[in-house]
């Protein structure tokens, strides 16, 4: 036990573990989006694409994604805001299941989803859904056991989602998730 927690010690504070080094790095405060999303994060969020489905597309006037990682780093994490036109009443388990369409297609195979109410601390609710999954390097044919976290919500006309994947070996890429997790706040709630 002794040598194992020396072994991890050394490995992580002299050799350097990237996770380890997000987690006690400056951390950033931002807004994504819009509607817009407010979450605190280790590394600045930079603008990507993710494809919506053609129903989803017709019904929004613009769409935003901001990225950090891949499925296949030890940290991955995404934060997606989509404008619809007019009133649309946006249903959260239609969104769920695209959720699980989306993870496969970018690889990841034996999915296990839970979903729970979530509520930020200023009182956006919304829908969480968390599990394990595993994400399959196509060049080794590995198999790397991640956990994931998926914050979902339909405000301000639109819907904002937040997505945390995370190495499950990875103690620092556990305890940045929750931070991200707890960061979140929809910003003009009451606009």
């Amino acid at each position: 036990l002794i040598l194992t927690k020396v072994y991890t010690y050394v490995k992580d504070t002299y050799l350097g573990h990237p996770t380890k080094e997000l987690l006690e790095g400056e951390w950033i405060r931002s807004e994504y989006g819009n509607p817009p999303v407010s979450v605190t994060t280790p590394e600045v969020l930079v603008r990507g694409e993710i494809e919506m489905p053609q129903d989803v597309q017709q019904m929004m006037v613009g769409n935003e994604t901001f990225i950090y990682g891949s499925l296949l780093s030890n940290f991955y994490t995404t934060l997606s805001t989509i404008k619809f036109r007019g009133e649309v009443n946006f249903d959260l388990e239609k969104a769920v299941d695209g959720i699980y369409t989306n993870l496969e297609n970018q690889g990841a195979r034996n999915i296990i989803m839970k979903q729970e109410e979530f509520t930020t601390v200023e009182g956006a609710k919304g829908l969480k859904v968390f599990g394990t999954l595993e994400a399959v390097n196509p060049v080794t044919g590995e198999s790397i056991p991640n956990e994931y976290v998926i914050l979902n919500f339909a405000e301000n006309g639109g819907f904002e989602q937040i997505m945390v994947i995370f190495n499950e070996n990875d103690q620092y890429a556990k305890e940045i998730s929750e931070r991200i997790i707890n960061s979140v706040e929809i910003t003009n709630l009451n606009e």
